[in-house]
């Protein structure tokens, strides 16, 4: 994803400290475009009627920024519509791959997504644009996060956090600067998966301190989730509620649907731990008119959902319902791979047959937990500062090289058609 300008910093110029001053100008791709003034039609007008073809590109990568979060098959049909106007050894052609990736991620066709992904890697070395590998890369680590391959994601945050920082010490687009956020929010939920609560809070906050900056208004609704989630996992419930209530608000005001769901089921666990069932129940009512089929692609969130709903129904005595809701979760879980929240699906499971006293049920999902703790990769807490100790242990030019081969090896991995 790029930003109006961008400067193109190649491989030798970052690390070996050449100079590149080429500038090009690029729009931005796949940021989400909430502004009420889009003008669809007049868009889908330049794209077939405009003068020439940069008109006609710009105005699909508009159209696909509007879409990306609205309308998958849109999305989808719109980067076809423009890729022919592309040359293919370009970064806007880095960005259409991106784009397809992102498509399949959400279509939950995750081999085309590592496809097209890989792909666009491969694009982004060939043409020797970092600020491109960045972005780009970015995704590859958050669907590592998601399946828990973490030595392969932390890997990845920390060579890209070093790039990073040799890159925006010079001229750079402000797309990088959030492609660096994006990355330190990786690095916080690394942190809190080794029990780090306070160290990935203090990692959220320099995220936040940096998107409130640059004013994208998106990040920053992101930023206050995250943040809200970093308290609540150090059980400050005070102060994550009213950040979950305000991002709420802005979700719905601005019908960010793939968000939808998520502040609400953060608001419903909040309640039931304070025991204000009342409240509880009112956005229990709430979470349950929310539409789950949006555009096929929200099978986290919505297996989310319906784990929120069954733990509701779990404290009020509603045993079965929630066997239900679980088990409707747990499908959705399986279906994404997102193997932590399986987990939490089976504890759910296992203490609604508890509930039912069908404690043969309950002990197959005792058993299931255990099957998943055994599967899981084990997570090594010290893994990233064991990594961040071998950098501080290696002179700057002896690093530069590190990561110079380190880029070269991926190049030398993909065999160019």
């Amino acid at each position: 994803m790029y930003l109006f300008k961008v400067s193109q910093r190649s491989l030798s110029s970052v690390l070996l400290k050449i100079q590149f001053p080429c500038v090009v100008f690029v729009v931005l791709l796949f940021s989400l475009n909430t502004s009420a003034q889009f003008d669809v039609h007049e868009h889908i007008r330049l794209l077939n009627d405009g003068k020439n073809d940069s008109i006609k590109t710009e105005a699909g990568f508009q159209l696909a920024s509007y879409y990306s979060f609205r309308d998958l098959d849109s999305l989808f049909y719109y980067i076809e519509a423009y890729k022919p106007l592309l040359k293919q050894d370009s970064k806007e052609y880095v960005s259409v791959l991106k784009g397809l990736s992102i498509y399949y991620r959400r279509k939950e066709n995750f081999e085309l997504f590592e496809t097209y992904i890989d792909s666009a890697i491969q694009m982004a070395l060939k043409i020797d644009d970092l600020e491109a590998y960045i972005d780009v890369s970015n995704s590859k680590i958050r669907r590592r996060l998601v399946i828990e391959d973490y030595k392969s994601a932390v890997e990845l945050i920390v060579e890209n956090l070093e790039i990073s920082k040799q890159l925006l010490a010079g001229e750079h687009s402000d797309q990088l600067l959030l492609d660096y956020t994006k990355l330190m929010e990786y690095k916080a939920r690394i942190e809190s998966k080794s029990g780090q609560y306070k160290k990935a809070l203090h990692t959220h906050k320099e995220v936040f301190d940096i998107v409130i900056k640059l004013g994208d208004s998106i990040r920053i609704c992101e930023s206050k989730l995250n943040i809200a989630k970093g308290y609540y996992k150090l059980e400050n419930y005070d102060a994550a509620l009213p950040l979950f209530i305000a991002c709420r608000k802005y979700i719905n005001d601005n019908k960010i649907e793939i968000y939808y769901g998520i502040p609400e089921s953060m608001l419903l666990q909040i309640y039931i731990k304070q025991n204000k069932l009342d409240k509880a129940k009112e956005v229990y009512e709430d979470l349950k008119l929310i539409d789950k089929n949006v555009d096929g692609y929200r099978a986290y969130t919505n297996g989310y959902m319906d784990l929120m709903l069954g733990n509701y129904d779990i404290a009020v005595g509603n045993y079965n319902l929630a066997i239900k809701r679980c088990h409707a979760g747990l499908d959705k879980m399986h279906l994404d791979n997102y193997a932590a929240n399986q987990e939490e699906a089976c504890e759910c499971l296992k203490t609604a047959y508890i509930g039912i006293k069908d404690y043969e049920k309950a002990l197959f999902y005792v058993k299931e937990l255990i099957k998943i703790s055994e599967a899981s990769v084990i997570f090594d807490s010290q893994l990233i500062l064991n990594i961040q100790e071998v950098r501080s242990n290696t002179s700057d030019e002896q690093h530069k090289t590190m990561l110079a081969n380190s880029l070269l090896k991926q190049k030398q991995a993909f065999t160019l058609e």
